[in-house]
């Protein structure tokens, strides 16, 4: 099968500039006179990345919160910001934060997404003062990443990022996958070179090989994930080089509370050879995973943009 580079990530009916005033992907884009405080005030900085910001707002019209993430239109950001607004703008899955609108300046694109109330699973593992996560909350939160990812693989794309600081848990313990601007499209046993990612969540191919397949990434993510999930440290962490060398030597010791069916089921997430490790599908079919209430099933698609705040919003306010 043929290759996939960097650039080859965005589908050719989304490549090229942004331009003032055009539709983009589907989604109507503002012109530059179109300025974020027609319609939104925000309220206020929620959290900083390598790539830009994301703030608070609140939809004037609705009165409903969102989420707003700036980027800046720089050559380095063009191909993850178009990617995942790609990605993005026709998925409407309860387990992965819906775009709503983009909006874009000058020199800044807003992506105005769904807003979810609560931590993210990084700092709901690493950052309180609780105890160890249950089981059974373990289970839950596990089974609707992995229902998002299921869904995305169904559709060829891969995450490409996963990790606990791009898994939002809301003030109900459910868990939404957001952050696609390291996402990809796969063709099925195609060979991949993945775009960007968080280096303690690589598949250790990535590290010994420079072509992949691409799902058995986020299997792997998702191995790393669950095993920090129950043990509430990193897995991998440190240094460059000696993350790099755990990952590729397999340094990994489980506590004496990890059952054997948890450390087989980890290990099968995480096997060394990509081809053995299980299927998003076959995950979810695992013994572990029984009895825990199934993820919900993807809604419909949106409606059109300019309509899409309210239609979101008739929803939220239903529920508040």
């Amino acid at each position: 099968m043929g290759s996939v580079g960097r650039h080859d990530t965005v589908p050719s009916s989304v490549s090229g500039k942004f331009s003032e005033g055009t539709s983009w992907l589907g989604l109507t884009t503002s012109s530059y006179k179109y300025s974020l405080q027609d319609n939104y005030d925000v309220l206020g900085l929620t959290g900083q990345g390598g790539f830009g910001n994301v703030f608070l707002a609140q939809h004037r019209g609705t009165c409903m919160p969102v989420a707003m993430k700036e980027l800046m239109k720089t050559e380095e950001q063009v191909a993850c910001i178009m990617t995942e607004v790609a990605i993005l703008k026709d998925v409407r899955h309860s387990k992965i934060t819906q775009l709503l609108e983009v909006i874009q300046t000058k020199d800044k694109v807003h992506l105005v997404l769904e807003y979810v109330m609560g931590l993210n699973l990084g700092q709901e593992i690493f950052q309180t003062e609780r105890q160890r996560l249950q089981e059974k909350d373990v289970q839950r939160i596990f089974r609707d990443i992995l229902g998002a990812v299921h869904y995305r693989h169904q559709q060829c794309i891969v995450h490409g990022d996963l990790k606990p600081e791009n898994v939002l848990i809301d003030t109900q313990g459910r868990a939404k996958v957001c952050d696609f601007g390291f996402g990809f499209w796969f063709l099925p046993g195609q060979k991949v070179t993945a775009p960007g990612g968080t280096p303690g969540y690589f598949a250790s191919e990535r590290i010994l090989y420079e072509m992949y397949e691409g799902p058995p990434l986020d299997i792997w993510a998702l191995g790393v994930i669950l095993h920090e999930m129950i043990n509430r440290t990193r897995l991998f962490c440190g240094e460059p080089s000696k993350v790099t060398e755990n990952i590729i030597y397999e340094m990994v010791s489980y506590p004496d509370f990890f059952s054997m069916d948890t450390k087989n089921f980890i290990g099968n997430l995480r096997n060394r050879d990509p081809s053995m490790r299980p299927t998003a599908q076959k995950v979810l079919e695992h013994q572990w995973l029984q009895g825990v209430r199934p993820p919900s099933p993807p809604e419909p698609l949106p409606v059109p943009t300019k309509r899409a705040i309210l239609s979101i919003w008739l929803g939220w306010i239903s529920t508040h």
